[in-house]
This record gives structure tokens, C-alpha cells and sequence, in this order.
């Protein structure tokens, strides 16, 4: 499955941006990994177990108008596990919103 989301923050330096969201992403998961503006977060699905094929990308950009956007591409694999009682791409933005 596919999830995509976007936010943009009131702050012009994409490097302080990209380094913040880098050391909260690191404060909840293990296996984080940084290349200049893009960080790679691997085992965030909506079941409590860790598959590493379960991948987010996280892209930090400047803008227009001196802020800066976040945008996340996250590909994960369905679970039987979490039933039907909420579509799994909410679960896994509670996850992302921590």
C-alpha cells in the first residue's frame, strides 16, 4: 500500500528542518537514514511488528515565500492483522504524528 502526505513549516532553513525531523524520526525508530534532503525510515507500517520492506521517504525542499516543505512517500505491506476497524493508512499517519 501507498501512503503520501505534505506539510510545510514557517522556516526558511531546509537544513535545520531536515536535521530536526531527522532526530525525531531516530528518538522512535531504529533503522533511519539520511542522503542531503532525503531521510529513508524503514519498518513504518501499521502493525506493531518491524519489516524492513515497510519504507518512507521524507523529502525536505525550500519554498517559495522562505519556508520549508516536508513531503513523505511511505510504501508498506498490508496486515491482516489490523482487521477493518480503521483504513491502515490512518494508522499509519497516527504513527508519523507520534
Amino acid at each position: 500500500m501507498r501512503f503520501q502526505a505534505s506539510e510545510v513549516v514557517e522556516s526558511p532553513d531546509v537544513e535545520l528542518v531536515s536535521r530536526a525531523l531527522e532526530t525525531n524520526l531516530r528518538a522512535q525508530w531504529a533503522e533511519v537514514g539520511r542522503e542531503g534532503d532525503t531521510i529513508v525510515l524503514r519498518g513504518l507500517g501499521p502493525t506493531h511488528r518491524v519489516n524492513r520492506n515497510d519504507r518512507a521517504v521524507f523529502s525536505v525542499k525550500a519554498t517559495d515565500g522562505g519556508r520549508t516543505a516536508i513531503e513523505v512517500d511511505a510504501t508498506y505491506l498490508a496486515s491482516a492483522l489490523i482487521g477493518t476497524g480503521a483504513p491502515q493508512n490512518e494508522i499509519v499517519q497516527r504513527k508519523l504524528d507520534g
